[in-house]
């Protein structure tokens, strides 16, 4: 498979075929990532990203073409939000219990349970839907995101541990209710 990097360089010597593949590797999973945080202007913002990174590589090609264009994503959703003043959101603001999940059998839920889920999470808590969304979509390492974010190591890996318990409370709170609806409708 050849590397974004050296996909890239063609297109900038004219290989349009080079861009489209390149494309096509790295669209679905962000443009769910402007969905998930900007529903309302995902396309244009998709857009506008993509032009920014197209205008920056012919300035000069970046080492890690991706991390950089997952930077513009961000920076735009950034600009996008602070153009419009939303409510500060900081991770000052998190409460966790102490009690951990601490199921030991895996679950298969359904897909529109875990969209469902992962959309609440971008909603309550974007920073830890940032990285859980580069950790198993992008399918960067924690350092990788540690270095699209500018943000501590440790505090990625927090983020990521948070993100997935709130995933999972999200899951239980639907198994819990229908068990509970399942009573209820016995009676």
């Amino acid at each position: 498979m050849v590397k974004d990097r050296e996909l890239l360089a063609s297109y900038l010597e004219g290989d349009l075929n080079a861009f489209e593949v390149f494309y096509d590797r790295h669209k679905d999973s962000l443009y769910t990532l402007l969905y998930n945080r900007v529903p309302s202007a995902c396309e244009d913002l998709f857009q506008d990203m993509f032009k920014k990174f197209l205008l920056a590589i012919r300035k000069k090609l970046p080492l890690e073409p991706v991390s950089y264009l997952y930077r513009i994503a961000y920076n735009i959703i950034n600009d996008y939000y602070r153009s419009r003043k939303p409510k500060p959101v900081s991770t000052d603001q998190i409460i966790l219990s102490s009690e951990d999940i601490t199921e030991n059998e895996e679950k298969i839920y359904p897909e529109e349970l875990i969209r469902a889920g992962l959309a609440e999470l971008a909603r309550e808590k974007p920073l830890f839907y940032e990285v859980i969304h580069l950790h198993l979509f992008g399918k960067f390492t924690f350092q990788q995101i540690s270095n699209i974010l500018a943000c501590n190591i440790n505090t990625i890996a927090s983020r990521y541990r948070y993100g997935l318990r709130y995933l999972k409370e999200y899951l239980l709170s639907f198994e819990k209710r229908g068990k509970n609806d399942d009573r209820t409708n016995k009676d």
